[in-house]
């Protein structure tokens, strides 16, 4: 139900236009009963400033203004499928709608308001920011100010900042909360900390190939990155400022000293020059709905298994990883991350889903290789102290299993031979485990070093080992017990079929199988 009321409140904030969005947050935050006292020029920003007793220590930040012309990219047609949100019709505007509404979000599911600001013109230089900026309104507040958390950013779990560094504490906590450091060049939240030294860190907020008329917004990547915002400023509780100026940039392979001016001198050129999504794939052998600045769209039909709809962190095509910088690549219906892109470019020169694949077989060779060298390692260093599996007569892949409380060889395990499923136990310098003998599952009972038997029972009537009602499995301490308040049973049940049912009922309900 917050799902979908997030993503309502969303649509409702992309239909809007610029004029429609400033009347809209000017209206919402100067009711009496918002929590906030709203300054604003009606044009350019809409400062909200907390009035609860208890306030947030930090900025929320967003803009409202978008790359949506009124000429090529309305009437606004909002499609939706597979948790995709598009414009049939050009430009969508999640760029920065997505930040508006998600800090509309965040800043209604607490009673302890945190500090908001929506500007204007940042497409176009961040001359809305400057113009907040030249009014002062921010100097008296900055003591309570700890950080400025921009949502402005594309993609899923990405953060950026413009200054030389950022405190080692916030790359802590984003560290923890699954974020990794993108690249960026420019957000108007950059003019906050070159006039007054304030932390700043721009945070991905769910959409995708801005500023294009492929532009995309990711419905649950959207909420999960709200709710990850949120988590991360209730985590601010000091303030955090970067004084320094001086930084090293790198350009063609040599480090560059650029000093940042005290004042925002810089005019700036915003996101609509400096940070254009997936350049790479906008040439005009792709085709006209794929060039930039000429907006002849149809909508994205992509399939659930490409969108992962269901997942709130896309997965890459190739490599299956969700921890780096991901792009959809709306030409191949595929995700790819930056590595795995590069690696596809550097082989096959372009992209496409034939050559994805044939890289995650060079991949898989690759893989291949490594895990045998790994094996071959394992095999001339024995586990001290571990048991030799009775099936291959080797212990480099035995492990401990908590869940069959015995010993499980990896080997056998994948690969069962005669009936053995690569479980043994071992009790007072003895093994036991069950192999396949003329077709009978039968319980042996070896010496440590396999080389004497001990003892051999049918499996049916063994009293060493008793076959679990639920898993099928054989177990040592299988045993008749009651589960739940009163459920009792006259069958076999092991330890962790018995603690998986007893997690799962309540009272007297039955537990999640049938032993009738």
């Amino acid at each position: 139900m917050m799902t979908t009321t997030m993503i309502d409140s969303l649509k409702a904030v992309i239909r809007m236009t610029d004029r429609e969005l400033i009347e809209h947050l000017i209206s919402t935050y100067s009711a009496e009963d918002s929590g906030y006292e709203v300054y604003t020029d009606d044009e350019n920003f809409v400062f909200c400033i907390p009035t609860t007793e208890k306030i947030c220590p930090v900025l929320l930040q967003a803009h409202v203004d978008t790359r949506r012309s009124a000429k090529v990219d309305e009437p606004l047609i909002l499609c939706t499928e597979h948790g995709v949100i598009t414009n049939a019709n050009g430009i969508l505007g999640g760029d920065d709608r997505c930040g508006v509404a998600g800090i509309m979000e965040i800043a209604s599911r607490h009673e302890s308001k945190p500090f908001l600001l929506f500007t204007n013109h940042e497409e176009i230089g961040g001359l809305g920011m400057k113009k907040f900026l030249d009014t002062k309104y921010l100097d008296k507040y900055l003591d309570v100010i700890y950080c400025v958390i921009a949502l402005d950013r594309r993609g899923h779990n990405e953060y950026v900042y413009y200054s030389p560094k950022l405190p080692e504490t916030l790359e802590y906590y984003l560290n923890k909360l699954g974020y990794y450091e993108g690249n960026g060049s420019y957000s108007d939240c950059k003019d906050i900390w070159l006039l007054h030294d304030v932390a700043h860190v721009n945070l991905s907020c769910g959409y995708a190939r801005q500023h294009t008329a492929d532009e995309f917004v990711l419905a649950e990547s959207y909420v999960s990155s709200v709710l990850r915002a949120d988590r991360f400023m209730q985590m601010i509780e000091e303030p955090y400022r970067v004084p320094e100026r001086l930084a090293y940039r790198y350009t063609y392979g040599y480090g560059v000293p650029v000093n940042f001016p005290k004042a925002y001198e810089n005019s700036g050129q915003g996101t609509a020059a400096l940070d254009v999504t997936g350049s790479e794939d906008l040439n005009s052998d792709d085709g006209p709905e794929y060039v930039q600045g000429t907006h002849v769209h149809s909508p994205v039909h992509m399939p659930p298994e490409a969108v992962y709809a269901y997942s709130a962190a896309p997965k890459c095509f190739v490599c299956g990883r969700d921890d780096r910088s991901m792009e959809y690549d709306t030409k191949n219906s595929i995700f790819l991350c930056d590595v795995c892109r590069r690696q596809i470019i550097k082989h096959f020169d372009y992209v496409t889903q034939d050559n994805a694949l044939a890289y995650y077989d060079m991949l898989e060779e690759q893989r291949e290789k490594s895990r045998e060298a790994n094996r071959n390692l394992n095999k001339a260093k024995p586990k001290i102290n571990y048991p030799t599996c009775p099936g291959c007569g080797d212990n480099h892949n035995v492990t401990w299993s908590k869940q069959d409380i015995g010993f499980v060889c990896l080997s056998c395990s994948e690969y069962p031979q005669d009936g053995y499923d690569g479980r043994f136990w071992v009790q007072q310098g003895t093994k036991t485990f069950v192999k396949n003998v003329d077709g009978k599952d039968v319980v042996l009972t070896t010496n440590m070093e396999g080389t004497k038997l001990l003892s051999s029972e049918d499996l049916s009537t063994s009293s060493k080992l008793r076959l679990c009602a639920v898993c099928k499995k054989p177990h040592p301490l299988c045993s008749c017990e009651t589960v739940g308040a009163r459920r009792k049973t006259n069958k076999y049940i092991c330890p962790s079929c018995k603690r998986e049912a007893t997690e799962t009922i309540l009272n007297d309900n039955l537990p999640p199988w049938d032993l009738d």
